[in-house]
C-alpha cells in the first residue's frame, strides 16, 4: 500500500543521499591532495643553456623532445663564460667548463635548471681524443650531474697545431680537413670523420641524455 511505498522511497532517497555525500567527500579529498602534491609541470620549467652556439642549442631542443616530462620546457640560450681555456685539454678542465657554464646560465636567466655544454680534449695512451661534457645544475636542489658523449680520436696533424696554440677548428682549417671557419656550429670534425654518420649535434645529444639520467631518476642517485 501507500505506507510501504513511501517507506521504500524514503529509504532509497536516504541511501542515494549518502552515496552523493560520500562521492562529494572523496572528490574534495582528491582535489586537496592534488593541490598539495602537485609537481610543477615541464611546461613551467625554465631551462637555461650556457651557450648561444646554434648546434648545441639545437641538440638541447631535440633531446628534450624525447622525454614527455621535459618536452614542454622553455629553453633559454644565454652567453656565459666557461672560465677555462677556449680549447680545454684535459677531462678535468672540460668538466669544469661545463659546470661553470651550467651554474652561470641559471644565474643569468634566473632559471630552474642550467645546462653547461663543453667540448674538450684528453690524452690516452699517446693519442688525443675529443669528448663532450654536459653539466646539469638543478637550482632547487643545488645539485649538479654530468653526462658524456662518445669520444673520438683527433688526427695527429691537427693535434700538433692544437698543441701549438690553435683551436680545433683552426687546426682543421690549417691542414685542409675543412675550410669552414664555423666548424663548431656545423657538423663538427666528428661529422667529417664519420661521413655524417655522427654529427656534432648527435654527440652533444648523447652527452645531454647521459646527464638527464641521474636528473630524471634521482631516487636512484641519492
Amino acid at each position: 500500500g501507500k505506507p510501504v511505498l513511501c517507506s521504500v522511497m524514503s529509504s532509497l532517497a536516504t541511501n542515494v543521499g549518502l552515496v552523493v555525500s560520500h562521492v562529494g567527500v572523496v572528490a574534495v579529498a582528491l582535489w586537496y591532495l592534488n593541490k598539495r602534491l602537485r609537481v610543477p609541470s615541464a611546461r613551467a620549467l625554465k631551462l637555461a643553456v650556457g651557450t648561444t652556439n646554434q648546434c648545441k642549442v639545437a641538440a638541447v631542443q631535440a633531446a628534450i623532445q624525447r622525454y614527455p616530462d621535459l618536452a614542454g620546457a622553455s629553453v633559454i640560450p644565454v652567453k656565459v663564460p666557461s672560465g677555462v681555456a677556449d680549447q680545454p685539454k684535459t677531462m678535468e678542465e672540460t668538466q669544469l667548463g661545463a659546470r661553470n657554464r651550467a651554474q652561470a646560465a641559471v644565474k643569468e636567466a634566473d632559471s630552474d635548471v642550467g645546462l653547461g655544454i663543453e667540448s674538450g680534449l684528453f690524452e690516452l695512451s699517446g693519442a688525443w681524443y675529443d669528448v663532450c661534457f654536459v653539466a646539469l645544475y638543478n637550482k632547487a636542489e643545488d645539485s649538479i650531474r654530468y653526462g658524456l658523449s662518445c669520444a673520438f680520436e683527433i688526427p695527429p696533424p691537427a693535434m700538433e697545431r692544437v698543441r701549438a696554440g690553435r683551436d680545433l677548428t683552426q687546426a682543421c682549417n690549417d691542414i685542409g680537413i675543412t675550410d669552414n671557419p664555423q666548424l663548431g656550429e656545423a657538423g663538427g670534425l666528428i661529422g667529417i670523420l664519420s661521413d655524417g654518420r655522427v654529427t656534432r649535434q648527435v654527440y652533444t645529444e648523447q652527452a645531454l641524455e647521459s646527464a638527464f639520467m641521474p636528473y630524471r631518476k634521482s631516487r636512484w642517485y641519492a
